[in-house]
């Protein structure tokens, strides 16, 4: 959808449609995840143009302007591919930084991890390096909302008195997926 301007225009126009009609405050894109260098510069035209169309809507009806979010990675770049950070800060109302899944039992079934660590002593993958990452682009403090899951994960320990992170593990436990809520 982002690759083009006309299904942008599509998308973008459509999105303002049921968020007005449904009396929404805003309107929140999820993308899991732009993954090429012109993924970034579509997602950053696309923000780029729905703050206008969203100005306009507001304008031309004399509503209040729907509020724009994005659900992002939990660190400003994904796969060595930074975010459109400038775009992002002057298009977008805040941004929803997704700090969790940083390790399951299904795709890392042989050691415990802390799905959603604030601060990780074994890596620099957390909460807290995300967030950093962020600011450090220059993107305001005020326009991050942290976000934490509410479940966890459980994992097969090999041995049941070695439960602490990275404890030896067989896979899920409990649930198929491990996953908890």
């Amino acid at each position: 959808m982002a690759s083009n301007a006309g299904t942008r225009k599509t998308f973008i126009d459509s999105s303002i449609t049921i968020g007005s009609s449904y009396n929404f405050h805003g309107l929140d894109l999820h993308w899991e995840f732009p993954s090429t260098t012109t993924d970034m510069t579509n997602l950053g035209l696309l923000f780029k143009e729905w703050r206008e169309a969203v100005e306009k809507e507001s304008k031309n009806s004399n509503k209040p302007q729907l509020l724009l979010t994005a659900a992002v990675y939990y660190s400003s770049v994904f796969c060595s591919l930074s975010y459109p950070a400038e775009a992002m800060e002057n298009n977008l109302d805040w941004i929803n930084v997704m700090a969790f899944d940083f390790g399951a039992p299904t795709w890392k079934p042989n050691l415990t991890e802390a799905p959603a660590a604030l601060y990780n002593p074994f890596s620099e993958v957390s909460g807290d390096s995300g967030i950093s990452s962020w600011i450090q682009t220059g993107f305001p403090a005020r326009k991050i909302v942290f976000g934490l899951p509410y479940y966890g994960y459980a994992w097969k320990l090999k041995d049941a008195n070695n439960h602490g992170f990275l404890a030896p593990a067989n896979g899920p436990d409990i649930t198929a997926n491990g996953a908890l809520g």
